[in-house]
């Protein structure tokens, strides 16, 4: 398991050697202070940040100073920045896909929402004046927000959430370098350390205590919007949701998303535990879901259903990438190891 101290020496090597010897990079003091060892970064601008884009090429990225003025595009970037205390730097934020639930809903209501990532066009969020844009990587693919390429050739900076790139196979330690990175890009490094150090030792705790019961691993379903006779299923064998189903030691069903599914293949595939995703637009079906699943007595021999082993969980917790990502892994394991 990384150690804090690795994932603070790969922040430092972020931005790398500048090929511009007027561009200069972020260096690290050491200061000891009540016989604790307390790593600070020493920020200035212009500063060049490596970063991949939505296919997973490496690109690198100069901003030339601190943002005042941010466009957000994923749940998990906003709440980074409010976690760090930005709000007020926060001019745009995608729609949310669903209600916004946790310590930061109010935060929610108050910014300003500048449509939806479907429908979202480059103009509108050019119109915004942005500093820097950060979130989602596939957003960052030209066929709604602009490249990398040209939002730079616009003055903007894309700094894309490497936990968002599959193709790097991201884990939970890079959520926390992406928090660490824009800390870094608003020069609030002192604050992300002091918020991501309990997260990190929560990660290693939890991965301990899941070692500790040395369990075999078992088929998980990502199941979502069951409406009695049919469902959906996201495929969680990949991404951030990959890396705490692989640490659970759980084996997810690699179902094509939005694919209707029935009973006979919920029957079929036997999952030993289901994780229900719940979502807005599944706020219908949701309400009765486990309940309908429970008393089908066609699927009670489903090993899942027959060990009471459903489990209930919204899509942002699971599906998306940033820190609440370390929670969820903590709570499942708790749920599925806890006994």
């Amino acid at each position: 398991m990384k150690k804090t101290g690795l994932l603070f020496a790969t922040l430092l090597l972020i931005g790398g050697c500048s090929t511009s010897q007027q561009t200069t990079t972020a260096e690290a003091t050491v200061v000891p202070t009540n016989n604790t060892e307390k790593s600070e970064m020493m920020v200035s601008y212009p500063m060049e940040i490596q970063v991949k884009d939505y296919q997973g090429n490496d690109v690198m990225v100069k901003i030339e100073k601190e943002p005042s003025k941010v466009v957000t595009t994923s749940v998990s970037s906003t709440e980074m920045l409010l976690e760090l205390g930005l709000k007020d730097k926060i001019i745009g934020i995608m729609k949310p896909d669903n209600k916004i639930e946790g310590k930061f809903a109010n935060d929610f209501k108050d910014l300003n929402v500048l449509g939806d990532k479907k429908t979202m066009s480059k103009e509108v969020v050019v119109a915004q004046n942005p500093d820097i844009m950060i979130g989602r990587a596939v957003l960052f693919s030209g066929k709604g927000l602009p490249t990398i390429e040209e939002s730079e050739s616009l003055g903007i900076p894309v700094i894309p959430q490497m936990a968002s790139v599959n193709q790097s196979q991201p884990t939970l330690e890079t959520s926390l370098q992406d928090f660490l990175t824009y800390a870094k890009i608003f020069n609030q490094t002192e604050k992300a350390l002091e918020i991501s150090k309990p997260l990190e030792e929560k990660i290693k705790m939890t991965d301990d205590f899941v070692r500790a019961k040395n369990p075999e691993t078992k088929k998980v379903l990502a199941m979502t919007n069951f409406s009695g006779e049919t469902f959906g299923s996201f495929n969680v064998s990949a991404g951030v949701p990959g890396d705490i189903m692989k640490r659970l030691h759980l084996e997810g069903y690699k179902t094509e998303s939005g694919a209707a599914l029935t009973l006979e293949n919920l029957i079929s595939m036997n999952p030993d535990i289901i994780i229900y995703v719940k979502a807005t637009r599944n706020a219908k079906n949701d309400e009765t879901a486990i309940m309908k699943l429970k008393e089908n007595t066609g699927l009670s021999e489903v090993n899942a259903i027959k060990n009471n082993q459903v489990i209930e969980i919204g899509y942002d917790d699971l599906m998306d990438f940033g820190l609440r990502s370390i929670d969820t892994y903590a709570s499942l394991a708790n749920t599925i190891y806890g006994n």
